[in-house]
């Protein structure tokens, strides 16, 4: 027994050693920290992904009212079979007419600006916001890696290498209006409550030949605003305000357009939507913030100018636990804070995701909705009825998740073949 008492006494010190710095790993983020993170989210990735959904429909279309639809090809993104990302457009009846290949593999596979989140295995990341430019090429956002310009034929047209994310807002100069972020993983000056690693959100003004012409960092408006308080809200310790990681998910930024009548919204005003603190804010173009809306959402996304005294609001309502959870779209008006729901889901019709999620009004006064992890998109007429609908199915009786399907104006008719 003497004899095993040396070997017995190493193995318990490397047991504690081991513990030791395992301990120290996960505060201090060490080695082989980011390593075993990665591989932890990359099998439960494979195991279950998020992006899949099991549904009682392996069919495209289930509801088509052609005398109640406003008539358009649409702009469908969302994850396909096999893992892959998908950007194409597809008609009224959901047949598909035209595809670019967003693989990021075969687009950016030399990419050296995204750190950590470069991704290893498909479908690596999302597509979050796209848009297309009056001749037919596609403008989209990687969520978290960058923003790219495919042409039509899709070769590619310029890759901005700024971490940019959610929607893409065209503005009536034709320039995009993108969130972006930065990952920090040092202290930054005049933030003593934030303690790396941490992300700092921007919003971006983009040209369409791919050069930032404005950059907004949304901690120095918050700051500069006296509104700081939403930069710790992330805290839950008793006496510690430091914060760290999201804190404010900004997912979506919009410029109030020259063709709306001003009203107390003006011409140039922006709007913000930070998911985390459940906040929307409007700011003047010197970035003083004229309106706030705070606490009325769960974790909203894309806000929407739909006059010069109101905007709508996707609400996910991600209320955890509930019984029956369901989404809304949401008027809110300015400067009195009054709101409405439009639509929302029901135990007869069912609506909710609990991320992600667009809306879009549509000339005719319907209104398309993309249920993001439901896998589907569908048009709302006024009175609440499902006029057309549209399943993004990537397997038998498998959904994929949808970014967004958005309705086209008919100059895409012919740019499109139709």
């Amino acid at each position: 027994m003497k004899k095993n008492i040396p070997l017995i006494l190493f193995f318990l010190s490397l047991m504690f050693f081991s513990f030791g710095y395992g301990f120290l790993a996960g505060v201090g983020k060490l080695f082989p920290y980011h390593q075993l993170r990665d591989a932890i989210v990359a099998i439960g990735d494979e195991l279950h992904p998020w992006f899949y959904v099991k549904a009682d429909t392996s069919r495209v279309q289930t509801v088509n009212d052609p005398s109640r639809t406003m008539k358009g090809l649409n702009l469908v993104t969302g994850v396909g079979p096999d893992k892959t990302l998908t950007a194409k457009i597809v008609d009224m009846d959901g047949k598909e007419l035209h595809r670019w290949d967003v693989d990021w593999f075969s687009i950016w596979p030399d990419a050296d600006h995204v750190g950590n989140r470069k991704p290893k295995t498909r479908p690596g990341t999302t597509i979050d916001g796209a848009v297309l430019t009056p001749e037919g090429d596609l403008i989209f956002n990687y969520e978290y890696l960058g923003l790219v310009r495919l042409a039509k034929d899709g070769h590619v047209v310029w890759r901005l290498p700024y971490q940019t994310h959610h929607t893409i807002y065209t503005d009536d100069d034709g320039n995009l209006w993108v969130p972006g972020m930065i990952d920090r993983t040092e202290p930054l000056p005049g933030f003593p409550n934030y303690r790396a690693d941490f992300v700092e959100y921007t919003a971006i003004k983009v040209s369409t030949e791919g050069k930032i012409l404005r950059e907004i960092k949304l901690f120095d408006v918050l700051k500069d605003n006296g509104l700081y308080g939403l930069l710790t809200m992330a805290t839950t310790k008793q006496m510690d305000t430091t914060v760290s990681g999201d804190t404010l998910h900004l997912n979506d930024v919009e410029v109030f357009p020259r063709h709306m009548k001003e009203g107390f919204f003006r011409h140039g005003d922006v709007m913000i939507s930070l998911r985390n603190p459940n906040a929307i804010l409007v700011l003047t173009p010197d970035g003083k913030v004229k309106y706030a809306s705070i606490g009325k959402y769960v974790r909203q996304h894309d806000p929407d100018f739909v006059d010069g005294n109101s905007f709508s609001v996707f609400d996910n309502n991600n209320i955890t636990g509930a019984a029956h959870p369901s989404s809304r779209i949401v008027l809110e008006h300015a400067p009195s804070g009054k709101t409405e729901t439009i639509y929302e889901g029901t135990d007869a019709t069912p609506f909710f995701t609990d991320i992600m999620g667009k809306h879009q009004w549509l000339p005719n006064g319907n209104l398309l909705i993309t249920e993001t992890r439901g896998g589907r998109a569908f048009e709302v007429a006024p009175g609440g009825e499902i006029v057309w609908d549209y399943h993004n199915v990537a397997g038998e009786n498998i959904l994929g998740a949808l970014d967004g399907v958005q309705r086209l104006p008919a100059q895409f008719n012919t740019i499109f073949g139709r």
